[in-house]
């Protein structure tokens, strides 16, 4: 399969870009601050994409970091002239949405925080202590090797376990594993 159309990467100049007013994405200041120490770090890794107008339609964070950082030019790669508003306004909510579909491996996720953790600040990178902590706690309750570990509580005279999931698959598994044992469970989403 072939790539549909080559990128053309520009530079330009920041002022001459506007931040798109119908982006779905809200940015904290917490995140424009990560964004702009990532591009502090790392540099400016994958351009912005905008319209033919100049609006950015994904990368307005990106943008807000970069002025933040008092860049005076970013690069650039415009969307196809032949592509619709509504084409457009399509792919900026995809930019924004799909990445949230997926889910971090959290062993491997520590483990490779553990091995940057000397060599590079993790709160840089979005995992300061609580999200570490946070980590660490769930790695910790997925670890729980039998149903005696778990802790139950009583309400109307039974007994009911809550079981925190990372994705619908593992929660079916579960449920079915569950059934197979003889218990009666429900699906709670």
């Amino acid at each position: 399969m072939e790539i549909k159309q080559i990128m053309n990467i520009e530079t330009i100049k920041i002022k001459k870009l506007k931040l798109d007013e119908k982006n779905v994405r809200e940015h904290s200041e917490r995140q424009i601050e990560l964004l702009a120490n990532s591009l502090d770090t790392f540099g400016q890794r994958k351009p912005i994409v905008i319209n033919s107008k100049n609006v950015v339609v994904a990368g307005n964070g990106t943008l807000i970091g970069a002025e933040k950082l008092g860049w005076t030019t970013i690069q650039v790669v415009r969307v196809p002239n032949d592509w619709t508003q509504e084409k457009i306004r399509a792919f900026a909510i995809a930019d924004n949405s799909i990445a949230d579909l997926s889910s971090f491996d959290n062993q491997n996720l520590m483990v490779q925080l553990e091995d940057l953790k000397p060599v590079i600040n993790l709160d840089n990178i979005g995992f300061d202590e609580t999200a570490l902590t946070d980590l660490q706690n769930k790695l910790d309750k997925a670890n729980l090797n039998t149903f005696d570990e778990l802790t139950e509580y009583e309400d109307d005279n039974k007994f009911i376990l809550l079981v925190e999931l990372e994705n619908e698959s593992k929660q079916q598994a579960v449920y079915n594993m569950l059934l197979e044992m003889g218990y009666e469970c429900k699906i709670l989403n």
